[in-house]
């Protein structure tokens, strides 16, 4: 994840905090399917039971931990009842390809097909490798365990829609593993016809959070945009960041979200920003927006709040669990209801420009 929000992101994205209440009262019945049914417990656990070292450009101990995590990840998605896909590609650090072959590293993926409407398509994906010296408890277990959380939830439940659960691999060294997916499947698969991405969700930590006064900076050349005093301090919020025409998607998933979790707040860049900033495009988010398809990143903006970010103090004991479990929740009650729960419509229509839209690498 990138180590910096552009300024003009935190400054635009300062004047769009969505915050309960509810648009309308949910029922007892929305609210159990499924946001209730995310365990706290459980998004702790595969946190914990990630490897601590899992980083591609680190040493073979790291080597062999992120290849333990790929392998952690099949079994549990297989444990689930899940047919799991896979993509292999090679890679290996640009300094050492002379001297080593590059080695083999997987994509990893789920989904629930859609009922009635199957070729239209809801990505929401997760990294799961870290920096070298980093354990990457926030960055980002944190995403990986919530996807798991997605995964267990919406098995076997209904929707129009269907919902990929795309696990990446390589994020931390280039987005590598979303950009093999991209152009060795994504593509492919618009042009041809045969699938619509209707939006791509990246969920790049996405664990920290204080409820402390000042706990949230930002840089300080906002003040000369003179509007240094109208941005958030308080780190209790999760940072939805897109651009306006994403928001045929962003709009419906962000009303689910807060109809299942009123007191979430989200910070939304999309309501304002008319075009990416380079500084917007360091997820796996990235990878997908040459597709001309909503693609988005939740976050919790990195190093702006948290000191632990792609350092060794990023463990399991900083992540603040209660605030981290009501974005799962609302984002699982979000996923659900786009992706159109028991054959219901939603608003989130796929775009005009779809797969007519795919730009050449």
């Amino acid at each position: 994840m990138s180590t910096l929000f552009s300024v003009a992101h935190c400054v635009l994205a300062s004047f769009a905090l969505a915050h309960g209440p509810a648009l309308h009262d949910p029922s007892a019945a929305v609210l159990d399917l499924p946001a209730k049914a995310i365990s706290e417990e459980l998004l702790m656990e595969t946190i914990r039971s990630l490897p601590a070292k899992r980083a591609a450009n680190g040493s073979p101990e790291h080597l062999e931990g992120l290849r333990k995590t790929e392998a952690w990840l099949e079994q549990a998605l297989a444990e689930m009842g899940y047919e799991v896909h896979t993509q292999e590609f090679d890679w290996a650090p640009r300094p050492r390809r002379a001297e080593n072959p590059p080695s083999t590293w997987k994509n990893i993926w789920v989904e629930i097909p859609g009922r009635s409407k199957p070729s239209e398509v809801l990505i929401v994906g997760a990294h799961f490798d870290a920096v070298p010296q980093s354990p990457g408890a926030d960055d980002n277990a944190s995403g990986t365990a919530a996807l798991l959380e997605l995964a267990r939830v919406l098995e076997g439940r209904p929707m129009a829609r269907t919902v990929r659960l795309l696990f990446f691999n390589l994020e931390e060294v280039g987005l590598v593993g979303s950009r093999e997916y991209v152009s060795q499947i994504a593509r492919p698969a618009l042009r041809e016809g045969r699938e619509t991405i209707i939006g791509m969700i990246s969920l790049d930590g996405v664990g920290y959070y204080s409820s402390e006064p000042g706990s949230q900076q930002w840089p300080p050349q906002v003040e000369l945009f003179g509007l240094g005093n109208l941005l958030p301090t308080t780190a209790d919020f999760i940072a939805l960041n897109g651009i306006q025409s994403d928001r045929v998607f962003t709009d419906p998933l962000a009303a689910a979200m807060l109809e299942a979790e009123p007191d979430l707040k989200i910070l939304r860049a999309d309501e304002l920003m008319a075009f990416h900033l380079p500084d917007q495009l360091r997820s796996d988010h990235a990878s997908f927006i040459p597709l001309a398809v909503p693609a988005i990143q939740f976050a919790d903006t990195s190093n702006f709040r948290s000191r632990h970010y792609h350092q060794p103090s990023d463990t399991p004991e900083t992540l603040d669990m209660v605030m981290y479990t009501r974005f799962v929740r609302a984002l699982a009650h979000g996923v659900w209801t786009v992706a159109g729960p028991l054959g219901i419509e939603t608003e989130a229509a796929p775009p005009e420009s779809g797969d007519a839209a795919v730009k050449d690498d």
